[in-house]
């Protein structure tokens, strides 16, 4: 069975803390990365999904209109990874520094 797997980001500080990402319009969360998986049912396997913050997608930049560029906030982010947004399997957190 084919299911997809996705990987989403999103600052861990408090919203008052992280007001310029929140000004420019910014998602609480956002898609890094998927994939599409086959799994008979009930096994379980290793995937390995790259998130590249240099990509070209610049997944966990924002675009900061007063300065004219893209900025990627320092701090501590959790990492969730599941089925989908609302079907979280897995957490974690990694720091930008």
């Amino acid at each position: 069975m084919r299911r997809p797997l996705e990987v989403m980001v999103k600052p861990r500080q408090p919203r008052a803390a992280r007001s310029s990402t929140a000004q420019a319009g910014e998602p609480p969360k956002r898609l890094v990365g998927w994939a599409r998986v086959t799994l008979a049912p009930n096994a379980s396997r290793m995937v390995e999904i790259t998130v590249d913050p240099a990509a070209v997608n610049r997944p966990l930049s924002y675009w900061d209109a007063a300065a004219d560029r893209w900025t990627m906030p320092s701090g501590q982010y959790t990492v969730q990874v599941g089925g989908s947004s609302r079907n979280i399997s897995l957490n974690g957190t990694f720091r930008v520094s």
